[in-house]
């Protein structure tokens, strides 16, 4: 006995108009990038240092993002490109909250600097579960031990935080 199997035939041109140049995020692969957020600031567009402080408390700086995560199973990758100067020998740390959170340690953050006199460029990079599909903000927190920080580099160098959900 033999058997025929036949397949329907495979009309790309009909599957491209069927998703019209867009892919729903329902329909996207795990590991997908759902949606981009950023913002950028300039210590002029603040009218100074985007934070100056002596605290050794965790003090809010401007640079913050609000995000509303497709899924509640969406990871959020946050990336944050700054600059710090200390004014003495001791730490000046930072770390990035999601609303009250602190995501990093609770003394030395998610970054950590004991140099003194000189503005360091640097970055911070987390990938977050924050397990919500309402909005969820990320600000760049800071604090020093025994000194003055700055936080935003001269005048116009650009500030920012960067958030994309990534499909789980």
């Amino acid at each position: 006995m033999v058997v025929q199997v036949q397949r329907p035939a495979f009309n790309l041109r009909e599957k491209l108009n069927e998703i019209s140049g867009k892919v729903s995020p329902n329909r996207m692969p795990p590991g997908s990038i759902i949606q981009v957020r950023q913002f950028t600031t300039t210590n002029s567009a603040e009218g100074g240092f985007l934070l100056q402080t002596s605290s050794s408390s965790w003090t809010a700086s401007p640079l913050l993002l609000a995000i509303t995560p497709k899924f509640s199973t969406s990871k959020i990758l946050i990336n944050v490109n700054t600059s710090s100067y200390n004014g003495g020998n001791n730490h000046t740390a930072y770390t990035i909250y999601r609303d009250s959170t602190n995501l990093g340690g609770s003394t030395y953050g998610v970054a950590d600097f004991t140099s003194s006199h000189t503005w360091r460029p640097f970055s911070m990079m987390l990938l977050d579960t924050p397990q919500t599909t309402s909005s969820v903000t990320y600000r760049v927190y800071a604090r020093t031990l025994n000194n003055t920080l700055y936080m935003g580099g001269d005048s116009d160098v650009h500030n920012t935080i960067t958030l994309m959900e990534v499909k789980q």
